[in-house]
């Protein structure tokens, strides 16, 4: 019985000619000389993959969860009954993913083994093998196919392009989907720097801007900060977060061993910018540099934090609590004239000189304003000047206030920079005594922020210590 005969139901078009037979036969005659390519090909797979994968190497454990997910569960170390139960049915860390912890699992049994101790860069290494074997995998089972399509097209069915044109077009564009997505899938696991899609919330933030630390907790997602400014002192709960430095000097390999989703900067800090711009994480500016600024900021971030309900009761709370000390101080003031104050924003402690103060559209100019005070030097254009002796005596302010948040005072020290200024002579604010110096207890007065209210009350009660009494009391 002849081939045919065997299986009438093949098209001719099918049939392999005896011109094929020959070159298949021909090719199998010459594969050996050539066989040593299969070989190679899953050995680049291996180290194109290590080679991708090495950066996370050489990240560590972050206080954010690690230490409840990782160092300190027992729920994933081991393959009883239970451990697999657990892996594939919890949503620890936020979102199901049963095969991450078989890879922890599997890293805790090395570590069990000795093969290599409880650390960050065990779980990397054994991810990043079985990333590699997934690929050689691939490799392999795409070979068995397009071999098995060669050689015997009837068996490999509409791979085959002699039997349906359109057909093989449908099928080798399919297989070279999966293969772009096998590749685009290993790249996103090794770049976890990458910021996610604009329409996802931001997870995992840092932040170089320490008033905006407030906002950001005050908003409900402090849990979701993993880096901050050296700077930041406050909230408490971010005591125990990843410092990177500061706008001057900031720490980027830090910043990217924390895998930050959104970066939050006040100010300029080129390095920073330029990272995020490499590394496509998301930058938010925090435009703060006056009270309106502030508002504004609270509302940005809650929208695209998904907090914009929280965000708009916190502003229309801090807009309420700043009428409220405004109308005090009015009430206080009772139709007199304002104070004429002047700001001290920094100075030497040694003696007057290098004094610097605000001038309009500031947050400290603001912050007179509202206390029911004048700005002596609110008419000047420079936002932040530095003022001559000669020019404050010349201005005569009725008050002064010095802000050193970075200097803790004793009664003794206190009382030796009050004293300095009694070198300008008869200014009304020496000779009636009214010199006042806010050191480390008011450590965010230079800060825009959430607590500048309570500067400015403090503020308020140092130009009108108490309500005037009534006539008929």
């Amino acid at each position: 019985m002849s081939a045919d005969q065997a299986n009438p139901a093949v098209p001719a078009y099918a049939k392999p000619s005896a011109a094929a037979n020959a070159a298949r036969h021909m090719g199998a005659a010459r594969r050996p000389a050539f066989a040593w390519l299969r070989g190679c090909v899953p050995v680049l797979l291996l180290v194109a993959v290590f080679t991708a994968f090495e950066p996370a190497l050489e990240g560590e454990f972050l206080s954010r969860d690690d230490d409840k997910l990782l160092q300190t569960n027992p729920a994933y170390r081991g393959f009883s009954p239970e451990h697999p139960r657990w892996m594939w049915t919890t949503r620890a860390g936020g979102h199901w993913q049963p095969l991450t912890w078989l890879n922890h699992a599997l890293e805790h049994a090395l570590y069990r083994a000795g093969v290599w101790p409880l650390e960050t860069v065990g779980l990397h290494v054994t991810n990043t093998l079985l990333h590699a074997l997934s690929g050689v995998l691939f490799y392999f089972v795409a070979l068995r196919l397009l071999v098995a399509a060669r050689q015997d097209p009837n068996r490999a069915g509409s791979i085959h392009p002699r039997r349906n044109i359109k057909s093989f077009a449908r099928e080798r564009a399919t297989l070279i989907s999966l293969t772009l997505l096998s590749v685009c899938a290993g790249e996103g696991c090794a770049k976890r720097e990458a910021s996610a899609p604009r329409n996802a919330l931001p997870a995992r933030i840092v932040t170089l801007a320490p008033n905006s630390d407030e906002l950001l907790c005050a908003l409900g997602v402090g849990d979701r900060i993993v880096g901050v400014s050296r700077f930041t002192l406050y909230p408490p709960e971010l005591a125990d977060r990843a410092r990177i430095g500061g706008p001057a000097d900031p720490d980027l390999e830090r910043i990217v061993a924390l895998h930050p989703d959104f970066v939050v900067l006040r100010g300029k800090c080129e390095p920073v910018e330029e990272l995020c711009r490499r590394r496509n994480i998301e930058l938010f500016r925090d435009p703060t540099e006056n009270l309106a600024d502030l508002l504004r900021c609270i509302r940005d971030l809650g929208a695209r934090l998904g907090k914009s309900r929280e965000a708009e009761a916190l502003a229309r709370t801090f807009q309420q609590r700043l009428r409220d000390i405004e109308t005090e101080a009015e009430l206080r003031r009772a139709g007199g004239a304002r104070p004429r104050v002047l700001l001290t924003l920094s100075r030497s402690p040694e003696g007057l000189g290098n004094i610097m103060t605000s001038a309009k559209g500031t947050l400290h100019d603001e912050i007179i304003r509202l206390a029911g005070g004048e700005n002596v030097f609110g008419q000047l254009e420079v936002k932040y000047p530095v003022v001559s002796l000669e020019e404050i005596v010349a201005r005569a302010p009725d008050v002064i206030v010095e802000l050193m948040p970075g200097l803790r005072l004793d009664p003794a020290r206190r009382e030796t920079l009050i004293a300095q200024w009694q070198a300008l002579g008869p200014v009304p604010a020496c000779r009636d005594e009214r010199i006042f110096v806010l050191g480390d207890e008011y450590d965010y007065s230079l800060v825009p922020s959430l607590r500048s209210a309570t500067v400015i009350e403090k503020m308020r009660d140092l130009l009108y210590p108490a309500m005037p009494k009534r006539r008929d009391e």
